[in-house]
């Protein structure tokens, strides 16, 4: 029984992590659930569920409308989790749907023949639009020892096991899918799906109150729309998992370049190599006249000889283009239009029939106008249109006449009914690995989400989530540059390498473009880059998906007139000997492009830390977090003579601060000789002290040549460049910095990863400066890691290493930050390698123990604080007998 409390302890602890969210009664941010594959003993036994993560403890909006983890019912009364708390879990087979639910209650009551007149459970099926129950079904374990099983509405059959163990009751049912009216279940398939679990305690008989995920969608009636939403994913492993649903290709608001001008563009703008940096952008809807249009459009100067045609390009991207077999296009056209595809036309609607030419004065077939004017015409679509990666839409939007009093566009495209979660195991890679030694079979790399504005900064949070920082453009725009900042939070509860929705805000309304975004502890730190763009402290939430609240600024002033190089980015460590503060690093650098800064830049705050800055510098702030109040102190400068400190990252074990400068390049730029990209580091003894000097300009290390200049600190790299083959461009503009996984294979976890941000205002093959650098910081030796001639990168600008996984956030697929918005893509790299085992041994001495442990070549031992007794009762695999003088365990390094 000791193992099976193990695990059991091991889901409670589980339950606790967080899902991705929709909008109901159940609370935000858990009220999603992605169910993955696996086979399921319904026994009444835990053990099965050791690897699949729990919901534990989801409030509710009880009937009074406060936010609850239990609600009391017909006298019942609740004295806290150990009274009653919950988790619930779901898994599934073609032909199995399995539910596992896990109670604590210290007192079990059942007596009733019916199966939710006491503890028990009611399960509620709903549609996936959660408009309508289709199944009910209860289960309860009888104070006699009998498991009653019944459903309300559904034809069965079905299977269900109860077992009780000290305070806790495990759940476990099996539905097939005839009992939930389809034929076989198939990744991509959702429910609705609401578990009530009810509670009755000794001495109260009967039904005196649940908690569970979406309770309310079994008590007072039978509520669909209180359900919560269960995505099936991952691959049944028959060969039949034909994905089910639409996968959303261009949304009804997405962002389009447009020209209103009312000229001729022939049929050049239709393909995809035309340049469109001229064009206008905006969101849709577009239109004029009726004044709901988000985007209103000119028509001309003349209100009697308005533009016949509008145009509109809209790039997209596509993942596996093979496996989607059919699309569907819906577009809102006033008065007509005609669609192209990669320059192909695939639609016309409301206009002359083919082979009848289009010309930018051919009118509308017919005048459109009442509710025709807002509806979606749909048009299902031959997907064998489709490329890999960057696809094109373009539309030409035609008046009826050129007297009409409006216009209006809109269009949505959505791939269905083909391959979705499942095929995403097996597509072709993103982006091509390379370097000595690397395998790209030891890796995973997948799009792990896309179509985000401009994301720079990530982090992990506690429930292996992932926290974003994005810049939305403001007033319908398409710019980094005229941005305001928020942060998304993103969940892959299947671990399938996708993002399982778009993200979820915790936080909004950061001013401008947002650079940097680093957690520490329970505070969240976020900058922008230059004047009026503070460094903003947040704290979390009481779980990852509950929204962020301010607990500070701290500003930096710059003088009037540039400043070449403003604070852009962030790293914080623990501060020594104070456990309730962390010291904050940002840098400011150059107020030029190649000069030593002469000018002053003052720090100010409302947490009480203030003073004078020095450009070409890196800085640190200490944060103190003490009850419930962040104060500031400290400030110190602990570098100079760098000209664009635009990267940071803290060694895992030893602390030492590794920072990248920005350096002078391009093969025409006199200024070169100053400087060069490098990077540099700070021993952690050092921070704080002596104030380290770089050198910048007149200490550095020339390009090409390698010549040391100057008798400053020289850099632990210089990057000298980095040559493509064809053209022998270097790699330019070092952006984000840090260290590798430690799970990646050996080789490739022992060094740093290095973000080259290129050429300003290019992509794929046309900026030949981009790659991600793997640096080996036992040999100072660098290589691409990702090349530059992958087609469909702009910048890869923000980097996050986890366990086993490095996320790379490009900028902007399209390269030009100006008109950008929408292109931004998180890609994960995850490491598919074993990691070598490690063997731990426990050896007695005396009243004590210690540890030894081997992984590899490397052995270690160390004293352990604690009594030999406290192991004396672990029973089997953990120890080889009670009384042995030895113990040895066999683990994964982790």
């Amino acid at each position: 029984m000791r193992l099976n409390r193990l695990i059991l302890f091991g889901i409670v602890a589980a339950a606790l992590r967080s899902l991705p969210a929709l909008a109901n009664g159940i609370e935000e941010g858990r009220d999603a659930f992605s169910a993955g594959v696996a086979s399921i003993e319904v026994d009444g036994v835990a053990a099965d569920w050791a690897d699949i993560r729990f919901l534990g403890n989801v409030k509710f909006r009880a009937e009074n409308g406060e936010l609850v983890l239990f609600e009391e019912y017909a006298g019942g009364h609740w004295s806290g989790p150990d009274d009653h708390s919950s988790a619930v879990a779901f898994a599934w087979e073609s032909d199995s749907l399995y539910l596992g639910v896990v109670v604590t209650d210290d007192s079990h009551e059942h007596a009733s023949a019916n199966a939710w007149n006491g503890d028990g459970v009611q399960v509620v099926f709903a549609n996936a639009a959660r408009d309508t129950v289709t199944h009910l079904y209860n289960f309860a374990l009888h104070d006699d020892g009998h498991v009653i099983a019944d459903h309300e509405r559904g034809p069965g059959p079905y299977e269900a096991a109860i077992k009780r163990a000290g305070f806790v009751t495990t759940y476990e049912a099996r539905f097939t899918p005839a009992s939930l009216g389809v034929d076989r279940f198939r990744s991509g398939q959702k429910l609705g799906i609401g578990v009530c679990v009810n509670d009755g305690d000794k001495g109260e008989p009967g039904q005196k109150g649940w908690s569970g995920w979406g309770p309310h969608a079994a008590v007072f009636g039978k509520t669909a729309s209180e359900t919560g939403l269960v995505t099936l994913t991952g691959s049944s492993g028959d060969g039949d998992d034909g994905w089910i649903g639409e996968l959303s290709l261009v949304g009804e608001g997405a962002t389009w370049n447009y020209l209103d001008n009312g000229s001729n563009q022939g049929a050049a703008w239709r393909k995809p190599g035309f340049n469109d940096s001229g064009w206008k952008t905006g969101k849709a809807p577009f239109g004029y006249g009726d004044g709901d249009e988000t985007t209103r459009l000119d028509f001309g100067g003349n209100a009697n000889a308005k533009h016949i045609t509008t145009y509109f390009r809209h790039m997209f991207m596509v993942n596996r283009h093979d496996t989607i077999p059919a699309l569907s296009l819906q577009l809102m056209r006033d008065d007509g239009a005609v669609v192209y595809l990669n320059g192909q036309e695939i639609v016309r609607d409301n206009m002359p029939s083919a082979p009848a030419a289009i010309s930018h004065q051919t009118r509308a077939s017919s005048v459109v106008d009442g509710h025709d004017e807002h509806h979606f015409y749909p048009h299902e679509i031959d997907p064998a249109g489709l490329v890999e990666g960057a696809n094109l839409l373009a539309v030409e939007v035609h008046q009826g006449n050129p007297t009409s009093s409006d216009l209006r566009f809109n269009l949505k495209l959505e791939a269905h009914a083909g391959e979705t979660e499942e095929g995403h195991e097996h597509e072709p890679a993103p982006l091509q690995l390379l370097g000595p030694g690397v395998n790209a079979a030891d890796f995973r790399v997948t799009r792990f989400t896309t179509g985000l504005d401009f994301p720079l900064g990530m982090q992990a949070l506690a429930d292996g989530s992932l926290l974003v920082v994005v810049s939305e453009p403001s007033g319908g725009g398409d710019s980094f540059w005229n941005s305001s900042g928020k942060l998304v939070r993103l969940m892959d509860a299947d671990g399938d390498g996708h993002a399982d929705e778009p993200g979820r805000t915790l936080y909004g309304g950061l001013p401008s473009a947002q650079t940097s975004l680093r957690v520490a502890g329970n505070l969240v730190l976020v900058t922008g880059q230059g004047k009026n763009r503070p460094i903003t402290i947040l704290r979390l939430g009481e779980n990852p998906a509950a929204p962020l609240t301010l607990a500070g600024r701290i500003r930096i002033n710059y003088p009037s007139g540039g400043w070449w190089h403003p604070h852009s980015a962030l790293a914080h460590r623990a501060t020594p000997g104070q456990p309730d503060a962390i010291d904050l690093f940002f840098q400011i650098g150059s107020d030029s492009n190649y000069a030593v800064t002469k000018k002053t830049a003052t720090l100010s705050s409302d947490i009480g830390v203030r003073g004078t800055l020095r450009g070409d510098s890196v800085y640190m702030v200490t944060l103190t977090d003490r009850d419930g109040k962040v104060t500031g102190s400290n400030l110190t400068r602990i570098a100079t003579g760098l000209r664009n400190a635009a990267g940071f990252a803290i060694h895992p074990e030893t602390g030492d601060l590794y920072l990248q400068d920005n350096g002078i390049d391009g093969f025409s730029d006199s200024n070169e000789p100053h400087s060069a990209d490098e990077l540099n580091v700070i021993a952690a003894a050092q921070i704080g002290g002596k104030i380290e000097d770089f050198g910048f300009p007149f200490s550095h290390v020339r390009y090409r040549t390698g010549q040391v200049v100057g008798g400053g600190i020289q850099p632990w790299v210089a990057f000298q460049p980095l040559p493509d083959p064809k053209t022998g461009a270097e790699a330019e503009g070092p952006n984000d910095i840090c260290f590798a996984p430690p799970e990646f294979p050996e080789g490739l976890n022992h060094g740093l990863f290095v973000g080259f941000h290129g050429r300003f205002n290019y992509a794929g093959t046309g900026n030949e400066e981009n790659p991600l650098v793997y640096v080996d910081l036992e040999t100072g030796n660098y290589f691409h890691f990702i090349g530059v001639d992958e087609p469909g990168v702009g910048h890869l600008d923000g980097l996050l290493a986890t366990r086993d996984s490095l996320f790379v956030a490009d900028l902007t697929a399209r390269g030009n930050v100006s008109k950008g918005a929408g292109a931004g893509v998180i890609y994960q790299i995850k490491s598919l390698a074993s990691p070598e085992p490690l063997t731990l041994q426990i050896i007695r001495k005396g009243d004590g123990m210690e540890l030894a442990w081997e992984h590899g070549e490397l052995q270690e031992a160390s004293r352990l604080v604690g009594p030999w007794a406290d192991l004396e009762d672990a029973a089997s695999p953990y120890a080889m007998s009670a009384g042995s003088s030895q113990r040895f365990f066999r683990l994964k390094a982790h």
